[in-house]
C-alpha cells in the first residue's frame, strides 16, 4: 500500500459529438445508433455493441475538435477481452487516417476497468479503436472514455480523506427480524481536502473545474491509494466547497477546497 497524488479525467471530447460523427471501422457490422449514442452519453451502465466479421474491426470518431489526449478509459462490463490480440487505439489530423498515430496497443484482460496510458498528443482531431485479427462476434462497451488524466501535484492533500460505501436500503423489522430490501448496488463515496491552493496554478486550474462541472458531469478520480487507485466514475455529492486560509491574504492567497465525491454505477 502506498500513497500517490489523486487524479482526475474531467474532459470527455467525445461527449460532444452527435452519433454522426461516429462511424464503423474494419469490418465492424451492425453498429446502431443506439449504440454509437451508447458510446458518447457519459454513461458507463449503457452498453454499446458491434460485430466484428474479419479484422481491422473497430470504431471511429470525428472529436470535431484536437483536445488533450493521455488517457483512454473503458468503464467495467465490457467484453473487450474476448480476442487474443491486442486493442489498438490511433489517431490522425485527416479523416482518412492515412498518417495515423498508434497511441496505444495493448490487450485488455478480464471485464474491469481498463485505464489505458495514451501517447499524448494535443494535435488530432479523428480517433479510432480497433482489433487487429478477430473471429466473427460481438463485442460491447459502455463509452469511448479518451481524456486528459490530470493529477495534483502542488496542493497538500490532508490525511483524512476517505473511501467508504453509500447502501440505498428499505429497511423493516419483521417477527424480530430485520429485513432489508436493496434499492439500487452499494456505491462508493470519497472525500477529499487539498490545502494551500494557490490560484492559477495547475492544482487551482483542475479543481476549478471540478467546481464548476462535477455537479451536473461525471469524472473519472484516481484515487490517493495506490492499492485501490480506480479509477471511479463519479460526480460531486454537494457543492464543493473552497474556502481561503492564508493568514495574511494581503501577500498571499491561498485556498483549502473540500470534495466529497459518489460513484456513478450506471
Amino acid at each position: 500500500m502506498g500513497y500517490q497524488q489523486p487524479a482526475f479525467m474531467i474532459s470527455h471530447p467525445a461527449s460532444a459529438i452527435a452519433i454522426s460523427d461516429v462511424s464503423a471501422r474494419g469490418s465492424t457490422t451492425a453498429l446502431s445508433d443506439d449504440s454509437k449514442r451508447a458510446l458518447i452519453d457519459s454513461r458507463q451502465g449503457e452498453q454499446a455493441s458491434f460485430t466484428a466479421a474479419g479484422s481491422d474491426a473497430g470504431v471511429e470518431f470525428d472529436l470535431l475538435t484536437a483536445p488533450t489526449i493521455n488517457r483512454w478509459v473503458i468503464p467495467a462490463g465490457h467484453t473487450m477481452n474476448q480476442i487474443s490480440g491486442n486493442w489498438q487505439l490511433y489517431s490522425d489530423d485527416n479523416s482518412s487516417f492515412s498518417s495515423g498515430s498508434l497511441r496505444l496497443n495493448e490487450a485488455i484482460s478480464g471485464t474491469g476497468v481498463f485505464d489505458g496510458v495514451v501517447l499524448t498528443t494535443t494535435t488530432e482531431r479523428y480517433w479510432l479503436f480497433q482489433a487487429l485479427t478477430t473471429t466473427t462476434q460481438t463485442f460491447t462497451l459502455g463509452e469511448f472514455w479518451i481524456g486528459e488524466r490530470v493529477a495534483i501535484s502542488s496542493g497538500y492533500v490532508q490525511p483524512g480523506f476517505r473511501s467508504e460505501w453509500e447502501h440505498h436500503i428499505a429497511e423493516d423489522v419483521i417477527g424480530g427480524r430485520d429485513i432489508a430490501l436493496e434499492l439500487t448496488p452499494p456505491r462508493r463515496r470519497f472525500s477529499l481536502e487539498i490545502r494551500y491552493v494557490v490560484p492559477a496554478t495547475s492544482d487551482a486550474l483542475i479543481l476549478e473545474e471540478i467546481l464548476r462541472l462535477g455537479r451536473s458531469t461525471p469524472f473519472w478520480y484516481w484515487t490517493p491509494d495506490d492499492t485501490d487507485t480506480g479509477p471511479y466514475l463519479v460526480k460531486l455529492e454537494a457543492s464543493a466547497t473552497r474556502a481561503q486560509e492564508s493568514a495574511a491574504p494581503q501577500a498571499q492567497i491561498a485556498y483549502t477546497v473540500s470534495l466529497t465525491m459518489i460513484e456513478q454505477t450506471t
